[in-house]
């Protein structure tokens, strides 16, 4: 990598520290709802139907959004919850017994 490749990965690196709150660690927000749904419903890869997973996913992904903070990531990258509020998420989704499937 040469110098200035260095420095611009430098100055990408400290972009990030600034749009992410110090010593929080985001999890990208469709992620989330992959590990939610796991957690919630049972494994994803069963769904043979992408459509449906996929309304599945943002359904939760909008529940995740509604009971933890979300936050911004770099430009272009999806918003993204901090992995203990991710947990305390889907503790509380479980609790509330939302159905999430059709």
């Amino acid at each position: 990598m040469s110098y200035r490749d260095s420095a611009f990965h430098l100055r990408d690196q400290a972009a990030r520290r600034l749009l992410q709150p110090a010593g929080l660690d985001l999890v990208p927000l469709p992620i989330a709802a992959v590990i939610a749904y796991a957690r919630l419903i049972g494994d994803p890869m069963e769904v043979r139907n992408t459509s449906v997973l996929q309304d599945r996913l943002d359904r939760i992904a909008l529940a995740i959004s509604a009971v933890a903070t979300v936050h911004a990531r770099e430009p272009g990258e999806s918003p993204g919850v901090s992995r203990a509020d991710l947990a305390a998420a889907i503790d509380l989704l479980r609790r509330s017994g939302v159905a999430f499937s059709t």
